[in-house]
């Protein structure tokens, strides 16, 4: 696959959309993130601008509706592989099965003269360190409309959420803060008193002692955690991207400009960031053994005081 393939070509896709009855969009198939920020958003921004189209209809893996619920008409689940494969687009699998099932959705639903945006593909081109960046983080801002997810709740409001990131997929392991840091940043948060609980996949987060365990919750349920919660803490993935669309402060710990995370400081800060929510970025002088994704306890610890005292 080109690089020129992995995006829409706006202005033949703009032409047959006016020409167009209904829109069927996936199934989505990457990263959680890039979904959040290159697809659901991008999405409604179309459904504002082409009121003709009669029905806007999203594939998407299993429980994910509460990101599309406010203009989608038709959300159909698809548990689709690949999650252990690369990247944002799961580059390298076969993407015939999504292909199929998108055919079949098509005709299941009747949508005759339906415009298709095909899985493995980004409607929009960004990356935040990449050629062009103004160019395209301009197109970017102007093709997307964000909104907040969750609800206050008091019931389920916390000092702090945490997402305590715990896999090797994509060979990123490095990336998982160490699980015994994780073990005493407890110890010291429960001397404060404070009510903490974590979020996450099982197999791809921890449930950490002395907290509240939300693994597994549904995610419509996790945006009202995130809306309630004062802070978030964790390495950058995708439930610290949910947590910049529900408002909920972060306490991110991912590389930063110092230790050549120039990607992730933009993305999490600003680019990636419409509400503006508050992002504290854990930055220390660090060796090249840890890559800038292993920052001492304290650090994170007085990031947090920050925020909660």
């Amino acid at each position: 696959m080109d690089q020129s393939d992995l995006f829409l070509d706006q202005d033949f896709f703009g032409q047959k959309l006016k020409e167009s009855d209904h829109l069927l969009a996936g199934p989505w198939i990457g990263e959680f993130g890039w979904e959040l920020f290159c697809f659901q958003g991008y999405l409604r921004k179309l459904r504002d601008d082409n009121p003709h189209i009669k029905s806007f209809n999203v594939i998407s893996r299993p429980g994910r509706s509460v990101i599309y619920e406010d203009f989608c008409d038709v959300f159909v689940e698809y548990d689709c592989p690949g999650t252990e494969l690369t990247g944002a687009l799961c580059m390298g699998w076969d993407t015939t099965p999504a292909i199929q099932f998108a055919h079949t959705v098509t005709n299941s639903l009747k949508l005759e003269n339906c415009i298709w945006i095909p899985p493995q593909i980004f409607p929009i081109n960004y990356h935040a360190d990449g050629p062009e960046y103004e160019k395209y983080l301009k197109i970017f801002n102007e093709s997307q409309k964000f909104i907040q997810f969750g609800k206050f709740n008091s019931e389920v409001s916390y000092d702090i959420v945490i997402h305590a990131r715990s896999t090797g997929k994509f060979n990123s392991s490095d990336r998982n803060w160490p699980e015994a840091k994780w073990y005493e940043l407890i110890e010291l948060l429960n001397k404060d008193g404070l009510k903490i609980a974590c979020i996450g996949l099982e197999g791809q987060a921890l449930a950490l002692p002395k907290t509240t365990n939300l693994l597994n919750i549904p995610l419509e349920e996790t945006v009202d955690v995130l809306a309630s919660s004062k802070c978030i803490v964790g390495t950058s993935s995708g439930p610290i991207h949910l947590a910049s669309l529900c408002g909920c402060p972060q306490v991110l710990i991912s590389e930063c400009v110092e230790s050549g995370g120039k990607d992730n400081e933009r993305r999490y800060k600003y680019d990636w960031n419409p509400l503006k929510t508050p992002v504290h970025l854990v930055k220390y002088e660090n060796s090249k053994k840890d890559n800038g994704w292993n920052p001492p306890i304290d650090k994170v610890k007085k990031l947090i005081d920050d925020i909660l005292f």
